[in-house]
């Protein structure tokens, strides 16, 4: 960990997706950019995937990627090994880490892959620490105020955006060019294993012991501030960076949901 920050491999990452949520959205689109600093020459890689599910309307209206032109695509199974591989053991470079690792986690359990257990930056946490007068530290917001404009929102041209974000900071906070990876850690590492949503065999709310395997009856007030009453069959407790949400079947909607612990105003063990 204390090596040069000047002899590593860095590998900028960005993912559009169907939708926000990891636990039921899919990965349709992956770009990677491998470089290293102060080098020109530098790698991609990027694909389409099917989801096999729908886009979500509000998210293709942000990336502009049609069900149509998924159709036929490889799945994320599919190119797994090919990302793996492109990625070796570098060091990722992700604006938002917990968004896209997330979704990374999610496509590789499904598909009873290993998950990734390369070190991590974050390069909103960056460009807090570099870019202050900002009006946020968003990818589109940081990128322009550098003056690199790309087609925003696909997966590769997000990728180089991230990957000028990480340089520019690096140049800025590190001129002396004496940076270890743990002085960089610092100050915008991302800790995989802790941060990523893990299983939790079971978690007390109201005063009440959720757990796998059991019924519920609880009274759930969804994000537009509705509060309904549903009966659920919860699967498994999962940690998602801080929160803590119930994958459950809900006979109400009769299909499974997350149901986040914080909005969850009362539950009785049927």
């Amino acid at each position: 960990m204390n090596s040069s920050l000047y002899d590593k491999t860095f590998c900028a990452l960005d993912i559009e997706t169907t939708g926000v949520n990891p636990f039921k959205d899919k990965i349709i689109e992956i770009g990677i950019v491998r470089f290293r600093i102060g080098q020109e020459q530098n790698n991609t890689y990027q694909s389409l995937i099917d989801p096999l599910i729908p886009v979500s309307e509000q998210s293709r209206l942000i990336h502009n990627i049609s069900q149509e032109e998924l159709e036929g695509k490889p799945l994320y199974s599919d190119i797994y090994c090919s990302i793996k591989e492109f990625i070796e053991d570098s060091i990722l470079v992700i604006q938002n880490p917990q968004f896209d690792l997330s979704f990374i986690q999610s496509e590789n359990r499904a598909a009873g892959l290993p998950f990734f257990s390369n070190r991590s930056f974050d390069t909103v946490s960056l460009a807090k620490k570099v870019f202050k007068g900002l009006k946020n530290h968003k990818l589109e917001t940081v990128s322009r105020h550098l003056n690199c404009i790309r087609n925003f929102h696909r997966a590769l041209d997000d990728a180089f955006c991230c990957m000028d974000i990480f340089l520019e900071g690096v140049r800025r906070t590190d001129p002396g060019r004496i940076f270890t990876i743990s002085d960089l850690y610092n100050i915008c590492g991302f800790d995989i294993q802790e941060r990523v949503y893990k299983d939790v065999g079971s978690r007390k709310i109201r005063g009440v012991n959720i757990s796998p395997d059991k019924e519920y009856e609880i009274i759930y007030c969804d994000r537009a501030g509705q509060t309904t009453e549903r009966k659920i069959l919860c699967k498994k407790i999962i940690k998602n960076g801080s929160t803590y949400f119930v994958h459950a079947f809900c006979y109400l909607r009769e299909q499974d949901r997350f149901f986040k612990f914080s909005r969850i105003k009362n539950a009785t063990l049927c």
